[in-house]
């Protein structure tokens, strides 16, 4: 069965983003390799993969050579670091937009390049997936305000698809949901030993 899968922020091209992300590459060069390895490695060509913007500093011509090695449909959603021209994104992809809705296996899903604060249906369990925030300032920020949502009741099921927060590879809306899961999990851990309410196996306070 197709499986649909989501990245973002790529920069190919960009030498500022491997620094700023600390990317585990040694020139942009190996990083197109591998980005296109790890993408064909999980992706099938009846798979669909939609990417969420900041994709590719090269020219029209370089990117459009790169992404006729990836398998799959691609569907686009532009970034503020977008340069390619209207003619080779509809070249390109299945379909390139600022911002889109789709629903997958029963979920609606809300698609755009920034993260949204409240997002259409957020109150409803509708998921919100974006990218541009990278490791800096501002993801810290959302987090924050993730946290608050969620001590208060609120449903926020944000998820930041940015490929430096997924081993630089398409990633499935199951995986970054189990992986949030994870996180809250551990989250939940952290507060009580701070709070001193944490206890072993055995009942003893730790």
């Amino acid at each position: 069965m197709p499986k649909t899968f989501f990245t973002a922020d790529w920069h190919l091209g960009d030498a500022r983003a491997m620094e700023l992300d600390k990317r585990p590459f040694a020139s942009l060069e190996e990083q197109d390799r591998e980005f296109i390895r790890r993408w064909n490695a999980k992706v099938n060509e009846n798979d669909r993969v939609y990417i969420l913007g900041d994709f590719s500093m090269y020219s029209d011509r370089k990117t459009t050579e790169l992404v006729a090695q990836l398998k799959g449909h691609k569907h686009f959603i532009r970034g503020n670091h977008d340069r390619l021209s209207e003619k080779t994104l509809a070249a390109l992809f299945k379909t390139a937009e600022s911002y889109e809705e789709i629903n997958l296996d029963g979920q609606h899903v809300v698609l755009c390049h920034y993260p949204i604060a409240h997002w259409r249906g957020q109150r409803y369990g509708y998921v919100h997936l974006y990218g541009h925030t990278h490791c800096g300032e501002d993801a810290a920020f959302f987090e924050q305000y993730r946290k608050w949502c969620r001590e208060q009741g609120i449903r926020f099921y944000a998820y930041n698809v940015g490929c430096m927060f997924h081993n630089y590879e398409p990633v499935t809306l199951k995986e970054m949901m189990e992986q949030q899961a994870v996180r809250e999990a551990a989250e939940d851990i952290t507060e009580e030993i701070v709070e001193g309410e944490y206890t072993d196996e055995s009942g003893k306070d730790e």
